[in-house]
């Protein structure tokens, strides 16, 4: 994607909008494809406001294609010819993601394509440092998971994302995009029956007997200790894997993490808020109808 992103012949501007500490690495490594290409914004750039001014000016003016940014950048900021917005961390809510999406496409008749990285264990451990405190209250916190929560369901969604986002905003959308990823999706490569997959999945979590994290619950599956994984029963998952062995022990993080999404959407899995001082996340269990079907016979 960043390959595509640095070559000359792309159309229009990108923003891309990152962690504070990835502005800068992603901006090199652009660079290094194409010379000039890119530049990073955030709070602490070197340099301080008179340099902050002359990187906005060089994107707006087209000297610079592609900027590397923070939410930080002002809520004020507007230039055209935005066509690629994309995310390579999870905004704070919704409600910033929108506005931040919202930076393509700024004048009537463009197009902007919007892109978003990420894996469901970004929401295990999400951080809410971004209020600017280490500890936060009760109150916050059951603010901040709801403003998480939001932000899971629009990820996670199979309907499509257009048609989300305006009835999440009470607008009227009777026709789906048919653009947007959900859309879109291919279905004819996803196993035809996977049944087998989710059985042993169900198994395993329920054996566990308490929620786990969503990037725990792949640890698990694949046989490896962890911090709420006791290393004497991820040898013994290990040691009982036989028939699931290639299911589980061979597929990597990110796809047992969406067969778990996938899972919560059949209604397998139950999805559990979880709150502390410095993060929120959500952890998934096996729901009543996930052990009833599992005590079925195959």
């Amino acid at each position: 994607f960043l390959v595509d992103a640095a070559n000359p012949a792309a159309a229009g501007k990108a923003i891309i909008y990152a962690r504070a500490v990835d502005t800068e690495p992603i901006a090199q490594w652009l660079c290094q494809h194409e010379p000039g290409v890119a530049l990073p914004y955030y709070r602490d750039l070197p340099g301080g406001d008179t340099k902050k001014k002359e990187t906005l000016a060089a994107f707006s003016q087209g000297k610079v294609r592609i900027l590397v940014v923070t939410p930080a950048l002002s809520a004020g900021f507007d230039t055209d010819n935005v066509r690629t917005v994309s995310f390579f961390a999870i905004p704070p809510n919704l409600n910033i993601w929108t506005q931040l999406a919202g930076r393509g496409a700024r004048r009537v008749g463009e197009r902007a394509d919007i892109h978003v990285f990420w894996r469901p264990s970004d929401f295990s451990f999400f951080s809410v440092m971004y209020h600017d405190t280490v500890y936060i209250d009760k109150h916050e916190q059951q603010m901040v998971l709801g403003q998480v929560e939001e932000l899971w369901k629009f990820y996670t969604t199979p309907k499509c994302k257009r048609a989300w986002l305006a009835q999440h905003y009470g607008f009227e959308l009777v026709d789906v995009c048919q653009e947007c990823s959900s859309c879109q999706k291919d279905h004819s490569s996803q196993p035809k029956d996977i049944t087998e997959y989710a059985r042993a999945i169900l198994q395993r979590l329920a054996d566990h007997t308490t929620p786990l994290l969503i990037t725990h619950c792949a640890k698990l599956l694949r046989g490896r200790a962890g911090s709420s994984i006791k290393k004497d029963y991820a040898e013994q998952v290990r040691e009982n894997m036989s028939l699931n062995e290639d299911m589980c022990v061979g597929a990597n993080d990110t796809a047992l993490e969406s067969m778990l999404v996938w899972m919560v959407h059949e209604q397998l899995l139950t999805v559990i808020p979880s709150c502390s001082n410095k993060n929120v996340g959500f952890k998934v269990t096996p729901s009543t109808d996930g052990l009833r079907w599992l005590s079925k016979p195959t």
